[in-house]
């Protein structure tokens, strides 16, 4: 793949994606033109010649006109915001790139959807501001968890280009939501590379591709669906702020996304960020708060219709919470919900902004649940069988399960096993951009350090300290900052 120095990057990985010259999409372009008016989905004339789509794939790219753009969006099945083509919106002086909302258009989208959340607002939950959350004195060490994330106006950074233009093809359908290609991408991004490694991305997306949507005069974009991807990249923000370290960041996310959710008039987008709410409870010891935000939103989706697959990971949730404050029945109970509505789900694909909760998934939230009430043989069986599940795309998720296992092997003393384990995590945690990762790599090491006399785990322990040493560094270079001590927090 070319990739050259001032190009509009997001148009050219589109273009090449499709393994097609500017010349043969030209004309691939042109005879798509021609489909829509003979069906009637295109009015006025798109022409394409390679002088155009060169221009498109310049530095400094012209907005497409109308047909062109109708022509464009339906070819490649995004927004010409995704393939680099924004229009120029002014700045504020203080702000992103947002323009009033013409009156009579804010009073026919309250009517919608509510009124929408105050502007400044949106800034700070998109961008993490310390105005708005609570964060660090202005005289803190530098972070890339701030709005120094955002780059230039109207444009995508190179890695958001990438992450979309190079994900496998989805689907199209009446109902899919232009942002779509851009949530999947982040989503498996972040699966497989960690949060440290996205978290810019979409910072950069939702400040310059969805904020000036949802506060656009008119169009699809002032409905349900702009706030519901609002809500669900300021909820994928939350969890990558948490996997960097930040869990400040993560809450003023989690918060401001539950406002946004509360626009949409489908309740699953509310009960899906509950759950993201009580895992974060859950991860910061806040345990009857955890239990709390899973009941809520077990409540709140019995007014959405059935969704199995979040159902599942709010009672699971929840049995995490309750087998942490000790109530072993109670979290068999929800275990078992939690279990029954997962062998309900159906085979069609699940909601978009629903966060993916599979048999590996349970299985992993599972073997925690019993770990936490000693119960460690059933409880090994389960990390294994989310290990055995887990495909190599979810290369963190994997990690922590396996993580899991060493540890429990390690409380049954069986230290081989445990040693065998531990190396197979050195050889896949080494590019993760996560510092949950490298702080249970920590209770790893300290948990193995007792045993330090028997020379298989004396040699890894040796091989763990190497390969943390080797993940602050990572982890400092991505979030800009040096960690002190070698102990990510």
């Amino acid at each position: 793949m070319s990739q050259d120095k001032g190009v509009n990057l997001p148009f050219q990985l589109a273009r090449e994606a499709a393994n097609l010259t500017q010349e043969q999409l030209a004309e691939k372009l042109t005879a798509f033109a021609e489909q829509m008016r003979r069906a009637g989905k295109l009015q006025g004339h798109a022409s394409f010649s390679v002088r155009q789509l060169s221009r498109w794939e310049s530095e400094n790219p012209p907005y497409p006109r109308p047909a062109q753009r109708a022509v464009l969006e339906g070819y490649f099945k995004t927004t010409a915001a995704n393939l680099g083509l924004t229009r120029s919106v002014p700045l504020s002086p203080n702000r992103g790139p947002l323009s009033a909302v013409p009156e009579a258009s804010a009073r026919q989208h309250n009517a919608r959807t509510g009124p929408p959340p105050n502007r400044r607002e949106f800034i700070a939950a998109a961008v993490g501001t310390a105005d708005a959350i609570d964060l660090p004195p202005t005289d803190a060490p530098s972070s890339s968890l701030d709005e120094s994330a955002v780059r230039e106006e109207g444009t995508q950074d190179s890695a958001t280009a990438l992450f979309i233009a190079l994900a496998p093809p989805i689907k199209a359908t009446e109902g899919n939501s232009p942002h779509l290609v851009a949530i999947e991408s982040f989503r498996r991004a972040d699966r497989q590379l960690g949060g440290g490694h996205v978290y810019r991305s979409v910072l950069h997306y939702l400040q310059y591709t969805i904020a000036p949507g949802l506060f656009s005069a008119g169009g699809r974009h002032n409905g349900d669906e702009v706030f519901r991807a609002a809500a669900v990249l300021t909820e994928m923000a939350g969890w990558m702020a948490h996997d960097s370290g930040r869990d400040d960041l993560a809450r003023g996310h989690f918060a401001k996304a539950l406002l946004f959710a509360q626009a949409v008039s489908n309740a699953s987008v509310g009960a899906n960020i509950l759950a993201g709410m009580s895992h974060l409870a859950l991860q910061c010891d806040r345990l009857d708060e955890a239990a709390a935000l899973a009941r809520a939103g077990l409540d709140r989706i019995k007014t959405a219709g059935r969704v199995p697959i979040l159902s599942s990971r709010l009672h699971a949730m929840e049995a995490r919470a309750l087998a942490r404050l000790g109530d072993a029945q109670a979290t068999q109970r929800a275990l078992a919900e939690a279990r029954k509505e997962l062998d309900s789900i159906p085979d069609e694909v699940f909601p978009h902004w629903i966060a993916p909760f599979d048999g590996a998934a349970l299985a992993s939230e599972v073997a925690l649940s019993l770990q936490d009430l000693g119960m460690l043989s059933a409880a090994a069986a389960e990390a294994n069988r989310a290990i055995t599940l887990r495909g190599a795309d979810r290369a963190r998720s994997r990690t922590f399960s396996q993580i899991s296992l060493a540890g429990l092997l390690i409380r049954q003393g069986e230290l081989e096993a445990a040693c065998s384990v531990g190396y197979t995590i050195l050889g896949a945690c080494q590019a993760l951009g996560s510092s949950r990762v490298t702080q249970q790599m920590n209770d790893l090491a300290l948990a193995l350090s007792s045993y330090r006399d028997v020379r298989a785990v004396s040699a890894l322990l040796d091989d763990l300290t190497a390969v943390n040493q080797q993940r602050v560094s990572l982890l400092a270079s991505i979030n800009g900052a040096p960690t002190p001590g070698g102990d990510e927090t």
